[in-house]
């Protein structure tokens, strides 16, 4: 876990772009986990039901076994250096699905929605997009069946 500061990004037209929040952001509210360029961010949770709850930010690996791992970084040999990789990691059994959005350095704050591909225990996932962002958000996590059509499709 570390302290938000998204960038400096290398945007396409050469410049940069760096991006530091006013106050504090919390890593993980109201059910949002939040991950900047080059962070890691660990979250325990526990499977209740079908979904993931009381998803809670850790700053060191204490409980492998319960804590997903996200690694957002720009990546320089994407789009000539603007590319962006996240990285997920779920020590979680059978396949978890969740919701990705993200923000751009456009200046206007919004949330663009993204796919995100299925999380199986163990295998680390790796989402790439040709243009900088400066924060990636995930939610709604939830166990689906290993053998249904949602386990094999990024959506």
């Amino acid at each position: 876990m570390s302290e938000a500061n998204a960038g400096p990004l290398k945007l396409s037209d050469g410049q940069s772009f760096e991006m530091a929040p006013a106050a504090p952001t919390p890593i993980v509210s109201g059910g949002w986990i939040t991950v900047y360029p080059e962070e890691t961010v660990m979250v325990e949770a526990r499977v209740e039901g079908a979904r993931l709850v009381a998803l809670k930010a850790v700053s060191e690996l204490r409980a492998p076994e319960r804590t997903l791992v996200f690694q957002l970084k720009q990546e320089a040999t994407l789009a000539e250096g603007t590319g962006m990789v996240l990285k997920v990691e779920s020590p979680f059994a059978g396949v978890i699905k969740y919701r990705l959005a993200m923000m751009l350095p456009s200046g206007d704050a919004k949330l663009v929605a993204t796919s995100a591909c299925p999380l199986h225990q163990g295998k680390p996932v790796f989402e790439s997009w040709p243009q900088p962002i400066y924060q990636i958000l995930a939610t709604d996590f939830r166990v689906v069946e290993a053998g249904s059509k949602a386990a094999q499709i990024c959506d």
